[in-house]
């Protein structure tokens, strides 16, 4: 492997895989296999995704439907035999929860998917942290969501968590100063939006935020970032990431 070196590596970026670590063999986008293998590579965390059904049960799945299923709007019957690319049938949330037990160092990023209204979505953040509560792994889960009313919503009700705002538009672009007064909500921007405003870095973590870039899918692009200050990594190849940390901690 080709590394880019670094100018200087003052503190180690965190690597979260995608989705989970879906491209080893066996495993699919959103399954047990991607959670469990993201836990094995002791990776940062492992990003996943969650719908609410029409019956209140938390789903795991990236599109908001499967199998020509809207999940949102369906019951969870209706929903709970679809199956992955890999042969699993669809994750409820409470199957996530069970397997992040047997982590003693990966998280698990949570995203609340934008669901057909607002208040729907809010409603799905709510029971994703009340499901966290009870099983007893506050410590192990963080959220992120597109929706900025659900980002406020947690922030404002879970003051101790760890909420950051996703954007991939301009036009929703909070700055650090904005989402540090709303709750200090931190930030999970793509390469875009972070390349285009390249004080938010610095800026974030005057007032104490965090900064996730994503999706890194190259080589080169572990170094950059690195370079850039950067907190968290979330990638679709975190065996990569994982071996760019292992190198710049022996060659800082």
């Amino acid at each position: 492997m080709d590394f880019l070196r670094v100018k200087k590596f003052e503190n180690r970026a965190n690597i979260i895989a995608h989705r989970g670590y879906w491209a080893k063999e066996g495993a699919a986008q959103n399954s047990r296999a991607a959670l469990r293998n993201a836990i094995e590579l002791k990776a940062y965390g492992a990003e996943t995704d969650i719908w609410l059904t029409k019956d209140n049960v938390l789903v795991i799945n990236h599109d908001p439907s499967i199998g020509g299923v809207t999940i949102q709007d369906a019951n969870y019957n209706d929903v709970k035999d679809k199956t992955l690319s890999n042969g699993e049938k669809i994750p409820a949330f409470a199957d996530y929860l069970e397997i992040l037990k047997e982590s003693d160092y990966c998280k698990l990023i949570v995203e609340i998917k934008t669901h057909s209204t607002e208040a729907r979505t809010i409603e799905a953040a709510m029971a994703a942290v009340e499901a966290v509560k009870a099983a007893g792994l506050e410590d192990k889960v963080e959220y992120i969501a597109f929706d900025y009313a659900t980002c406020k919503a947690l922030a404002a009700a879970y003051p101790e968590i760890m909420v950051q705002f996703l954007c991939d538009n301009a036009s929703q672009v909070r700055t650090p100063a904005q989402l540090n007064n709303d709750g200090g909500i931190s930030i999970d921007y793509n390469g875009n939006m972070l390349t285009s405003n390249p004080t938010f870095i610095d800026d974030a973590h005057k007032l104490g935020l965090v900064v996730n870039v994503w999706t890194i899918r190259s080589n080169e692009e572990f170094g950059e970032w690195i370079n850039k200050g950067i907190d968290f990594i979330t990638t679709d190849i975190p065996d990569v990431g994982m071996k760019y940390m292992e190198y710049y901690n022996l060659n800082k």
